[in-house]
């Protein structure tokens, strides 16, 4: 097998290898802790080097339970680096006023706790620690001796890069999990908020800020890149008659604020911005609305879709309309994961000479999330029906299903999600029968598969590593090692449709 680097070792901009784990759900509720992630840099541009100092990192995490210290530190150190921020900037304000003395400094140090001063004195040596440019000498006057004996001598505030530059980091942080679409409504929305307060230091960022950027969001049209907007600044725009129709819905307010606070979240756990960005947007939480379940596919139901008259004649439009399906019921994947894939993800493991998808992000293809990369063996059905003579004959480098384009959004699925609505779900066809307050798509072959393991007692930490789904379970999830292939075909062999007879379908090469 081809070694590859771990989820949890990545490279920032400038070629330095760092450390990254993700803190489970619930370790993150009991300390109370915001921050998703620990990041730590390895210090090195070897990726051999990295490699072997982030697997003690990881042992340590599993072994010393690393990561409950560490987690208990983090949250302990931003409350207090938030506390000695403020005191920091109550102290500046004293000591740059015009008749300022230094007793009055003395003064308010001798008001402060024993906790407060501690608090100062490391957030005054966080901030010495930081590689930004100082305000100079006519800017701000410095405090210059502030009780030795309790706290060091303060510098003046320095500014933390500006918001455009830290979202360049952002970006380059989050590029593996993005798909072109996301990456695109984010940049416009980041890119308004900086039109609104100005491409300034993040921690001049204020709360006055976020309420601007909030209520001219509200007012403006919801494209300011058409006609008659297009080219006008934002004050403009706002003095112009605006019609109700052409303002944001709700909806989309809720998207474009959530990638700004997403980003903003960055910010503050990189130590950037101190604000409670949040609390300006609480009014447009997402509130939890009944939504319809999808379900899985019945019995009858799956009989219908593979022994229908397609299926037993080979008369499908296209080849890809004969086996997605197929491969989505024996290996629940997404729709994108499958329609994407290339000749050169279906391989052999040399060891257990097992058949498998190698499912991943490489050549420009996007998976939802980190988890969605994986090892998914090839069903024994699926071989028997033709599917490796199938990949034999498609060209060496090219996609599995070349007759697949993207669509705006960058996905290869929408073709076929939109064929298998019209042509399988019809009454003409298969009459998928759906209930009230229930949904069948072809998503619904994933949680098929699913609900199949589930009822064959595979365990869910199991399940859940074959089909790409995330666990924040901090046993299986973080600890464990990941199942190897033998062990994940012995699950896939005990996935089987008695409903339907396979012996029907024909495919012809």
């Amino acid at each position: 097998m081809k070694s590859h680097v771990p989820s949890y070792v990545f490279k920032n901009r400038f070629g330095v290898f760092h450390f990254r784990a993700r803190i489970p759900k619930d370790i993150r509720e009991k300390y109370h802790i915001k921050k998703e992630v620990i990041q730590k840099s390895l210090r090195t541009k070897d990726q051999r080097t990295a490699m072997n100092l982030a697997r003690v990192l990881w042992v340590k995490m599993s072994e010393n339970n690393w990561l409950d210290e560490i987690e208990d530190k983090c949250a302990q150190d931003e409350q207090e680096l938030a506390k000695g921020r403020r005191l920091y900037h109550e102290l500046n304000k004293i000591a740059n006023r015009t008749d300022s003395l230094q007793s009055d400094v003395e003064e308010y140090m001798n008001t402060l706790a024993s906790s407060e001063e501690q608090s100062l004195k490391k957030f005054a040596e966080y901030a010495n620690e930081r590689e930004v440019e100082k305000e100079t000498q006519e800017t701000c006057r410095p405090v210059q001796q502030v009780t030795p004996a309790v706290v060091e001598p303060v510098e003046t505030p320095q500014e933390t890069i500006i918001l455009s530059k830290a979202y360049e980091q952002f970006v380059d942080w989050k590029k593996n999990d993005w798909r072109p679409e996301t990456t695109k409504k984010s940049a416009a929305a980041v890119e308004q908020l900086i039109t609104i307060v100005g491409d300034i230091p993040c921690n001049r960022l204020t709360l006055d800020h976020m309420k601007t950027f909030r209520d001219m969001l509200m007012k403006l049209p919801s494209r300011v890149d058409l006609p008659p907007y297009k080219g006008k600044t934002y004050d403009e725009i706002l003095k112009m008659e605006i019609p109700d129709t052409k303002k944001p819905a709700d909806k989309t307010l809720k998207n474009k604020f959530g990638y700004v606070l997403s980003f903003l979240d960055y910010c503050s756990s990189d130590g950037y911005s101190v604000i409670d960005h949040r609390k300006v947007f609480e009014q447009f939480k997402k509130k939890k609305k009944v939504s319809k379940v999808r379900m899985p596919f019945a019995p009858d139901e799956l009989k219908r879709l593979f022994e229908s008259k397609e299926y037993q004649t080979c008369t499908h439009n296209t080849i890809a309309h004969h086996w997605i399906p197929l491969i989505a019921l024996f290996t629940g994947a997404r729709l994108n994961e499958i329609c994407q894939l290339a000749k050169s993800n279906i391989k052999r493991d040399e060891e257990s000479s097992i058949w498998y998808f190698d499912i991943n992000a490489e050549e420009g293809r996007s998976l939802k999330t980190a988890a969605a990369i994986r090892y998914v063996p090839i069903h024994d059905q699926l071989i028997e029906l033709g599917f490796l003579e199938y990949v034999d004959s498609v060209s060496d480098g090219g996609r599995l299903f070349p007759m697949l384009s993207k669509n705006s959004k960058g996905e290869y699925g929408a073709q076929i999600s939109k064929w298998f609505n019209r042509t399988y779900k019809s009454e003409k066809h298969c009459n998928i029968e759906i209930g009230q307050g229930e949904m069948k798509d072809f998503h619904s072959f994933r949680n098929t598969l699913i609900n199949t393991l589930k009822q064959k007692g595979v365990p869910v930490a199991s399940a859940k590593e074959i089909v790409g789904h995330e666990d924040d379970d901090i046993t299986f999830g973080r600890y464990a090692n990941p199942l190897d292939l033998p062990n994940k075909k012995k699950i896939l062999d005990m996935v089987e449709y008695p409903s339907i007879d396979f012996g029907k379908i024909k495919y012809n090469i």
